[in-house]
């Protein structure tokens, strides 16, 4: 037994137990700029983006064709995604506490 599964983290326990269901990568296609574009993401960040994406009024192919025009010039989409959901996420908590 590890560390948080001995402790009384429950929203701990239940971002481990989501690791194992969320953790498989799906391929999805959407259009940046009129290209089909594929990305493989983990199924937890296509959720994200399917709320961001809602939140912000969006089409995932719009969000993500943001993302791709502000991404680091040398950071990949994928992991220009993985940030972006990661930073979406981590600004909202800060906001609601």
């Amino acid at each position: 037994m590890n560390k948080i599964q001995s402790t009384q983290a429950p929203r701990a326990r239940r971002a481990l137990s989501a690791l194992d269901r969320n953790g498989r990568k799906c391929r999805h296609v959407v259009q940046i700029n009129g290209h089909r574009t594929s990305i493989n993401l983990e199924e937890v960040y296509w959720i994200a983006l399917r709320r961001i994406s809602q939140d912000e009024g969006l089409s995932r192919s719009e969000l993500v064709a943001l993302i791709q025009k502000n991404k680091h010039p040398t950071s990949s989409l994928t992991a220009a995604v993985r940030l972006y959901v990661l930073n979406y996420i981590g600004q909202s908590a800060i906001i609601s506490n």
